[in-house]
């Protein structure tokens, strides 16, 4: 068979977090994905590799220049404070304790 070349992907890839499994586990288990191909040849031809790249590939980040900029909401009349907030509440309390 000829020599399989490593193929780099074009988009950066994400990370398969995997355990290892040790060799005596493998064995001891029957019917597993390792032994029913373990014995089937693999012709690297049928395996698309731009499918695997598309399922694996991180997501792209947008560059910070390309986006929208929303345009700001026009806000209403603005309310502005005459008094200072601490004196503020000491008056609205003496006017509720006026109206019981």
């Amino acid at each position: 068979p000829p020599p399989v070349v490593a193929r780099k992907p074009a988009k950066k890839m994400r990370l398969v977090a995997w355990e290892k499994i040790k060799v005596g586990e493998l064995k001891k288990s029957s019917g597993n994905l390792w032994e029913t191909y373990a014995n089937t040849p693999l012709d690297i031809n049928l395996i698309d590799f731009d499918q695997l790249e598309e399922m694996f590939a991180q997501p792209e980040k947008k560059a910070k220049g390309t986006e929208k900029k929303e345009e700001p909401k026009k806000k209403g009349p603005v309310l502005i404070s005459l008094i200072d907030p601490k004196n503020s509440l000491g008056i609205n309390l003496i006017t509720k304790n006026l109206r019981m």
